[in-house]
């Protein structure tokens, strides 16, 4: 195939074009954050951190209505009526979770909440509140646009607050800098709210109906559960240290999150853009079907993950010597990496569990991880240990979390439910001699040694490039693949 055509084919590509603005949004992102440390200090840095906490603590409390549009337009994909009927009442049940906003704010108007002034939020409060009320809507959005495969304003939505975010960071320092930086998210989702709307895939027909609300109220509870305990596994890890530990200590805790889960944000595009597919997929009466469909989504998305971080080891110093005043959160980034490098193991066995209706046994799998972590942490905070080893906490419920995925997704599909071909299959060999590597060598405190996990894995997962070269060709000449 002549150069010229390979090009024009790539260019022409949706789901390469998009991958391609998440991934450079994801640069600015991860430049952006650094700038952010660097000119705020740990002091205000853990200020804006606590922000955003604020921020993903509303976020992640919208009972799952967003979740459950998504699963039922997938599920009834062959009924257009019914999926407006489903959108409509859905956007009604958000109207009523921003009333709820709206009284927490009168809330802290008159009564304030005291732990707050800790962290010198003072009227920012309200600026969060109203960010929080946009975010349901164009999260609502997001998700509709999602299974319609509208990727431009996917994109748009997805890069516009890091790019807004860039560019003030240039202009303001400390206090001013925090203001300016809450202004960049409150525009951002205006402007993505108008192009949301103005779009032509929102249903025109349909009605408000109150046994669909239900429905949606129903699934959406447990997908709620199901979502909320398994954010709050890492977000409970930093309400503790914001709470125990100094402002500084939080300050260098979000620093290493930053760098950590700009790792990962590099494959959560990728299964952001395939989710609604693969529950197509996983939706199926065929067992057979389904283990392979599973098996091949394991081998190249996993696979990934594991690269990914392996390789991020080997360059962290590199980002702490830029970076002098964070040079106390090193242990803390590599041991965050490793933590939400593990929850990636239970992908594929997770969205099988959503895609056949299992939401309850998820929920409660996510609520017993997320109480674990509770449990661990306090303990370890009881004995006073660095804010690092309560990291050890959230990498231990992520490993119970992914091991109970794989069970009852196994059980599901009358697997051998031994303990030891449970967790080989959550977490092989050819994984998990690299990952009990890369704790060791992270734990010795010297940099120089982080090569050798990335060596490793690349020994042992050779063979697997292959299947994962197999579908980065597909991507190329069929970005239809993602439809459904």
């Amino acid at each position: 195939m002549p150069l010229v055509n390979i090009i024009r084919k790539i260019i022409t590509n949706k789901v390469i074009l998009y991958l391609f603005s998440r991934y450079s949004t994801y640069l600015i992102q991860l430049i952006t954050s650094i700038i952010i440390a660097v000119k705020l200090g740990p002091f205000y840095f853990g200020i804006w951190g606590f922000i955003l906490l604020l921020i993903n603590y509303f976020q992640i409390t919208n009972f799952g209505i967003s979740n459950s549009i998504n699963i039922l337009m997938v599920q009834y994909k062959n009924d257009n009526h019914k999926v407006n009927d489903f959108v409509k009442t859905s956007f009604f049940l958000i109207s009523i979770l921003c009333f709820v906003v709206i009284i927490i704010a009168f809330y802290y108007y008159f009564f304030g909440i005291p732990f707050f002034s800790k962290y010198k939020i003072g009227n920012l409060f309200y600026f969060v509140c109203l960010i929080a009320i946009m975010s349901y809507f164009n999260y609502l959005l997001l998700t509709i646009y999602r299974v319609r495969n509208r990727l431009f304003e996917i994109a748009f939505f997805q890069s516009i607050i890091p790019l807004l975010v860039f560019i003030f960071v240039f202009l303001f320092k400390e206090d001013i800098l925090l203001k300016s930086l809450i202004i960049a998210y409150l525009l951002g989702h205006f402007l993505s709210l108008i192009l949301f709307l103005k779009g032509k895939t929102l249903p025109k027909n349909g009605n408000i109906k109150i046994k669909y609300a239900s429905v949606i109220i129903n699934k959406g509870f447990y997908l709620f559960i199901y979502n909320l305990c398994f954010y709050l596994i890492i977000i409970s890890s930093k309400t503790l240290i914001s709470i125990f530990y100094s402002v500084e200590e939080f300050g260098f805790f979000i620093f290493s999150y930053t760098l950590a889960n700009a790792v990962m944000l590099l494959l959560e595009a990728i299964s952001f853009l395939v989710f609604p597919k693969i529950v197509d997929r996983l939706n199926s009466d065929d067992p057979i079907n389904v283990v392979n469909n599973i098996n091949v989504i394991r081998s190249n998305y996993v696979t990934l993950a594991h690269g990914f971080v392996y390789l991020a080891l080997i360059f962290y110093p590199l980002f702490i010597i830029l970076v002098p005043k964070f040079q106390e959160a090193y242990l803390s980034t590599c041991l965050l990496s490793l933590t939400v490098l593990l929850y990636t193991n239970a992908f594929g066995y997770n969205t099988y569990l959503l895609a056949r209706n299992y939401e309850k046994v998820v929920s409660k799998i996510s609520l017993f991880s997320f109480l674990l972590n509770i449990f661990i942490s306090l303990g370890l905070v009881y004995f006073k240990v660095r804010f690092e080893i309560l990291i050890f906490a959230t990498m231990f419920s992520y490993l119970f979390y992914g091991y109970l995925c794989v069970y009852f997704g196994g059980k599901s599909l009358n697997h051998n439910l031994s303990f030891v071909n449970i967790f080989l299959d959550f977490l092989p060999f050819r994984l998990l001699i690299p990952y009990v590597s890369a704790i060791f060598f992270v734990m010795l405190g010297e940099p120089f040694f982080n090569f050798i996990p990335f060596f490793i894995f690349i020994t042992l997962n050779f063979n697997y490039f292959k299947e994962i070269l197999k579908t980065l060709k597909q991507i190329v000449n069929r970005p239809d693949f993602i439809n459904i």
